[in-house]
């Protein structure tokens, strides 16, 4: 099953324990190189679970192993998959601080069994087999590591979280928060001491195009730089944030966020109001006509009663709505900074104040 590397055999060669080795250790490493050369490059993720389990008030948790998974890129690819049934790690915070806990994998021999060998010494010399109980099997074991003292610096190093605890004595004492530290394969938002919920791919090489023919250089920049699955995943994840929310950051512009505009958004119009004033002097804007709004796909229609008189007092100010398709709807005026809107699905600004003008229209 190797690839890379195979155990060449010859016709009536001895073959002896080292050579038999060598063939799970050719395939094992052949299996490393795919975790690190396609999935992970020299980072560690994890693919999924490592979650946490806690029932409040209490300074104990556990880590759920069952059926988690880690791909060990930053080590040697080494690749663990929690079995089913797996017993879940204990693990206890520190009263009044925080506390990092993480995961270190270790290769330990295990499974103590009789197994037969042959000793030539025995009988006189002609040789004789024995019993002894030897550890049959090399397993990957994951160790539980703790600190108040921060995550420490190493490939076999993986953060899981952080726990801040009160200073109260049991049975009051307890974990007031949790930070997930995980990085993890699927996921934009980056793990580790510092976790960022609006990381976004650096594309260090650049964005610029390379071509095929020219300098060198074409030989970087763009999407050549990508180097693995999960770089491949954060530009594109990066690309759909991009384009749905810009520039903005926070839990609401995540790149899997509900859009705040779909395709059929530009189709909402408009209609009626009768006649819209702007007063100057007083600030304030009032239409006299119900203004209706006729939404794609929509049965129903959204309205705003005449009469209605709204201060735009400074300049910047936006007036806006929150339409709702489900059923007719007299939806509330809003106001606000143009620099504190926030972009959501079926919300629109239908006025807006630049200096002294104000201009009108689904915007």
């Amino acid at each position: 099953m190797a690839h890379q590397i195979k155990l060449k055999m010859w016709a009536q060669e001895r073959y002896d324990l080292p050579d038999f080795n060598s063939i799970q250790t050719y395939i094992s490493q052949d299996f490393e190189r795919l975790h690190r050369g396609l999935i992970t490059g020299d980072e560690t993720y994890i693919a999924k679970g490592f979650a946490v389990a806690h029932a409040s008030p209490s300074l104990d948790f556990n880590i759920i192993v069952d059926g988690s998974v880690i791909f060990q890129g930053a080590n040697d690819g080494a690749m663990y998959i929690g079995e089913s049934g797996a017993t879940a790690i204990p693990c206890s915070a520190v009263s009044n601080t925080t506390t990092y806990f993480w995961l270190e994998m270790t290769n330990q021999d295990t499974t103590l069994a009789a197994r037969t060998f042959w000793d030539p010494a025995m009988y006189d010399g002609l040789g004789g087999e024995f019993e002894q109980d030897v550890l049959t099997r090399n397993e990957l074991i994951l160790e539980m590591n703790s600190s108040t003292m921060g995550f420490p610096v190493g490939a076999n190093i993986i953060p899981i979280c952080t726990t801040l605890a009160n200073a109260l004595p049991p049975p009051a004492a307890d974990i007031t928060s949790f930070t997930d530290c995980r990085s993890m394969l699927w996921r934009l938002g980056s793990g580790g001491s510092v976790p960022d919920v609006d990381y976004v791919y650096p594309w260090a090489a650049g964005r610029t195009e390379p071509g095929v023919s020219g300098a060198a250089a074409i030989f970087a920049s763009g999407d050549k730089q990508l180097g693995s699955l999960k770089e491949c995943l954060a530009a594109i994840q990066s690309n759909i944030k991009e384009m749905k929310f810009g520039t903005a950051t926070g839990a609401g512009a995540v790149w899997y966020a509900p859009s705040p505009s779909s395709l059929s958004d530009g189709e909402v119009s408009m209609v009626d109001g009768g006649t819209f004033s702007w007063v100057l002097g007083t600030n304030t804007l009032a239409w006299t006509a119900t203004i209706i709004f006729l939404m794609p796909g929509a049965a129903n229609t959204n309205t705003i009663v005449a009469g209605n008189t709204t201060l735009l007092d400074a300049n910047g100010k936006v007036l806006y709505v929150d339409l709702d398709r489900t059923g007719p709807l007299n939806p509330p005026i809003q106001v606000c900074l143009a620099s504190a809107y926030v972009d959501q699905p079926d919300r629109y600004i239908i006025t807006r104040r630049e200096n002294d003008a104000v201009f009108i229209g689904i915007q």
